[in-house]
């Protein structure tokens, strides 16, 4: 739901901006997600599991296009920062 909210948020806002090839790798991912999403046509809720995300060819080929996706944004590869909560 995040990617979904903030790839929404980016062509909404940038679009102007963006390159097709940019514009393109953005609906591929968001594309796998609602195919695989509750009421997609590859639904399995496993996909979601953590165990799945780790080890499945299917989150293996998510990494590979969002890594393209972040080449085609001139962004670098990084580890998200670590959750915070409140204490």
């Amino acid at each position: 739901m995040d990617f979904h909210h903030w790839q929404d948020v980016m062509i909404d806002n940038f679009s102007s901006e963006l390159t097709a090839e940019q514009i393109a790798s953005l609906a591929a991912i968001e594309e796998i997600f609602s195919r695989f999403s509750r009421g997609g046509s590859q639904y399995r809720e496993e996909f979601w599991m953590d165990e799945a995300v780790r080890k499945s060819p299917d989150w293996e080929s998510i990494r590979q296009m969002a890594r393209q996706a972040l080449s085609r944004f001139g962004w670098p590869e990084e580890e998200p920062p670590i959750a915070r909560t409140n204490r």
